[in-house]
């Protein structure tokens, strides 16, 4: 039973992060972040809340070694 509960948190976290990429790409945040916008300003751009901008900038390094 653990081991499927250990595979359900990995699979929500998996689309969690997904659904982050999707919606407001690294890439786009990077070049935004040169641009001198905050957080707030791409929030409001990608249609997402600053805790997503603020998670992708966090794991910015997994998520470019993922890719």
């Amino acid at each position: 039973a653990s081991l499927n509960d250990l595979r359900n948190v990995y699979r929500q976290a998996a689309s969690r992060a997904f659904a982050a990429e999707f919606l407001a790409p690294i890439n786009e945040i990077t070049e935004l972040r040169l641009k001198g916008n905050d957080a707030l300003a791409m929030a409001e751009k990608f249609g997402v809340s600053e805790e997503v901008i603020n998670h992708q900038i966090t794991n910015e390094g997994q998520i470019r070694a993922a890719a």
